[in-house]
């Protein structure tokens, strides 16, 4: 049987792809809610077959794209079209019976090249799961698709190499002639770019034997990404900023949400800039999650491996809804899910629309967002850490000591509501800045990102240990309610250091969760097995950071 791939959601839709051939007026119909591009491969399939010395039967052919109820679009569905002609119409050395379930993927340009296309990895996975074990996929996507190590792969660069391929997939000998005597692929090329390759089991061992006709086989990820790009700040650039800088260390160790709010120029930006040389690697499978999105979003480089290193996403406030949580007529990933697994990022969030940023609530309780559409629902994993820089005012000089803010109370209170107090309860530690002297971003001396980091991967192992018996991830912010007092236990003083917080500040339930997670978090990084009260007292502050400012109460 052959199948395609419809992207729709994170696990999209596998496509039965059937063909009739039946006398009657020369006509090709293709049934199914195909779009524009998928009717058009009809046209581009006559004219590659022609093209390619095959020939195009002058029948009635039906091609039948089941699920009929689920609407197909892109230029993916030409080669198993394609395929499919051929089987039926006995041009190829294999029945149709003979094939094992096949996931086939490409565009078909005239001259009977196979062009690349988008989502073959998330399609690979999608494949997998439902018991597809064999994929041919374009030679451009190889890389991609081998990158999760899952089943059989095979590349396809020009439909002229489909009839050995096919013979490969069914196990049939190559076919001999005599410009081939020896029965190799390729008619006497060495065509090794061009043969089948294996993929490797999760562990990143070889599945397979080494048998003929196998060809090279996936290599297991070997051009892992680095920590950072060159190109990205090291921590030791930010100057001075000591509250600032320990809050960010503590939000990476448990994955808390933060919020930093000063006037501009304070190095709001820049410290969230500097997170790509903190963050330590994705786990395996958080990787695999993480590029699988990325597929089908076209963002993935056909020339890497899977993704190594937490994304960082920073949207533009003029960003839709669509873009933001994802939709759109193609139900694409917006960015909450391309930064699934990383940071998303939103610099100066009261200009976003009150609109798009509540409708980050919902994915940062759930890690997921669900798209509704004509009665039917697709989700996409939205895992993220949310960082936002907020200035303390409209005109920004609130909190600057040798500027004067001209905005009434009114404006400043409006201008916070932006944001909305629902969204801000989810957020865990809220640190204000200030401008940083002039001796201080010359003469002081910085702890490095590899320092930091080192801090970091430590305190993310005892977490790892901690929770390894349990079902959520790793990471103390995911705690869930249910289990806090028992992974955030304090002592009988410091439970009544907390609750007279908790009544003095008029902390909701969700904020008294995210002080004790927090907590846990510090007591992680000094590596420590309990929550002492000095750990307490410091998250209660990052909580408590801008309660006490008449920019933060006044709405």
């Amino acid at each position: 049987m052959i199948y395609s791939y419809a992207a729709a959601g994170f696990s999209g839709q596998l496509i039965h792809v059937e063909c009739s051939i039946r006398r009657g007026m020369p006509n090709t119909d293709i049934v199914g809610l195909p779009d524009g591009a998928v009717r058009e491969a009809r046209e581009r399939v006559r004219a590659v077959l022609h093209h390619c010395d095959f020939f195009y039967p002058g029948d009635r052919i039906l091609i039948n794209l089941a699920p009929a109820g689920f609407k197909k679009s892109g230029a993916g569905f030409d080669l198993p079209i394609a395929l499919s002609i051929l089987l039926q119409s006995c041009q190829l050395p294999v029945n149709l019976e003979d094939l094992p379930s096949l996931l086939v993927l490409g565009e078909l340009e005239l001259s009977g090249r196979v062009r690349s296309i988008d989502g073959v990895l998330a399609a690979v996975a999608s494949a997998y799961e439902m018991g597809i074990e064999d994929f041919l996929v374009p030679a451009p996507n190889l890389k991609e698709a081998l990158s999760i190590g899952l089943g059989r792969v095979f590349s396809l660069e020009h439909i002229t190499e489909l009839s050995e391929r096919i013979r490969t997939i069914v196990g049939m000998p190559p076919e001999k002639s005599p410009e081939n005597p020896s029965g190799n692929p390729g008619h006497g090329e060495d065509r090794s770019e061009f043969a089948p390759h294996i993929g490797f089991s999760e562990d990143g061992t070889d599945g397979t034997k080494d048998e003929p006709g196998n060809g090279r086989k996936g290599e297991p990820s070997s051009e892992q990404q680095s920590y950072y790009n060159d190109n990205d700040l090291d921590f030791s650039d930010i100057k001075g900023q000591p509250l600032l800088k320990r809050a960010v260390e503590i939000a990476i160790v448990g994955r808390h949400n933060m919020l930093i709010f000063g006037p501009p120029g304070c190095g709001k930006t820049m410290v969230v800039r500097s997170l790509p040389s903190l963050l330590p690697a994705l786990r395996s499978s958080e990787s695999v999650e993480t590029t699988r999105i990325w597929s089908q979003a076209g963002l993935f480089n056909n020339q890497q491996s899977c993704l190594q290193h937490p994304p960082l996403r920073m949207p533009h406030h003029s960003a839709s809804l669509e873009g933001l949580v994802g939709g759109g007529p193609q139900l694409s990933p917006g960015e909450v899910s391309l930064a699934h697994n990383g940071v998303l990022f939103l610099d100066e969030a009261p200009e976003f629309k009150a609109s798009h940023l509540q409708g980050l609530r919902e994915p940062m309780e759930s890690q997921r967002i669900v798209i509704v559409r004509a009665g039917k629902s697709f989700w996409y994993p939205a895992d993220f850490q949310l960082f936002m820089a907020i200035n303390p005012c409209p005109c920004g000089n609130l909190g600057r000591e040798e500027s004067v803010c001209t905005c009434t109370m009114t404006a400043i209170a409006k201008y916070w509501k932006r944001v909305g107090g629902a969204l801000l309860d989810r957020i865990d530690m809220r640190i204000p800045v200030s401008p940083t002297s002039a001796e201080t971003l010359l003469e002081s001396e910085e702890q490095s990102s590899e320092q930091v980091r080192t801090r970091i991967a430590r305190a993310r192992g005892l977490q790892q240990e901690r929770f390894a018996a349990t079902k959520h991830k790793p990471y103390n912010s995911r705690i869930p309610a249910g289990l806090v007092a028992q992974f955030c236990p304090i002592d009988k003083s410091s439970r009544e250091i907390f609750h007279l917080a908790v009544r003095k500040l008029g902390l909701s339930s969700r904020a008294c969760h995210s002080v004790l997670r927090i907590a846990r978090s510090i007591a992680d990084l000094e590596q420590k097995e309990s929550i002492s009260q000095e750990s307490l007292l410091e998250a209660i502050e990052y909580r408590r950071y801008g309660d006490r400012n008449i920019f933060w109460t006044s709405f």
